[in-house]
């Protein structure tokens, strides 16, 4: 059981290794030139990415802020800086400036591992097969453009139809489909080798 500043938790595989801390964060207007991008981030962001949160911001509006510290250094969001900076340099001079949440509250190391866990802790779930298949044909039926949410071609087909057979890309898993049991073999009485002679008419049978 681990205690930390009268928070006891239970879950004996969880180290709190830092002192639990009153989050103090702000929600602050930045220009997205004076924000530092992460250098090192392990989160790859190909091109194709960006250009997906990119249309994203567009068809959702900028509602995930980037979070930073107090000296603009990106905690969280460097792809969505990037989409932000491709979006600028394509003439939507909105997005110059944008509400991010300032941290003042962790250490250098607290971010640190918060950029891993970030990213790590939300690849840690998987699909309802179902319930994806119904939203997306849902959209579809109502006009909408699925293909900006973040699947490929390839997926949206097998999801639409269910198709297990279709290979999902990383981070999803196809459904799960429970084999047939196997039929036991009969079993058949073996035939004995012992050789009985009737007593009457003298004839010879295995029992």
């Amino acid at each position: 059981m681990i205690q930390a500043e009268g928070r006891v938790d239970s879950r004996p595989f969880f180290k709190l290794t830092l002192p639990m801390t009153k989050p103090q964060i702000r929600l602050e207007e930045r220009d997205i030139n004076d924000l530092t991008p992460y250098p090192n981030n392990a989160k790859i962001h190909p091109p194709e990415q960006i250009e997906e949160i990119a249309a994203s911001i567009l068809e959702f509006g900028f509602i995930d802020p980037l979070t930073i510290d107090q000296n603009n250094k990106i905690v969280t969001g460097n792809g969505t800086h990037e989409a932000l900076k491709l979006l600028v340099s394509r003439g939507t001079n909105e997005f110059q400036k944008v509400q991010c949440v300032v941290l003042y509250h962790l250490s250098e190391r607290q971010q640190r591992a918060y950029v891993l866990a970030h990213n790590r802790i939300a690849q840690n779930s998987t699909w309802d097969f179902n319930k994806l298949s119904n939203e997306l044909n849902d959209l579809i039926e109502s006009d909408f453009d699925v293909s900006m949410i973040g699947f490929n071609e390839q997926e949206l087909d097998g999801l639409l139809k269910l198709d297990s057979s279709i290979l999902p890309a990383d981070g999803l898993e196809p459904p799960k489909v429970e084999p047939e049991p196997e039929e036991k073999p009969k079993r058949t009485r073996a035939k004995s080798k012992i050789l009985h002679t009737c007593p009457k008419c003298s004839h010879e049978f295995h029992a």
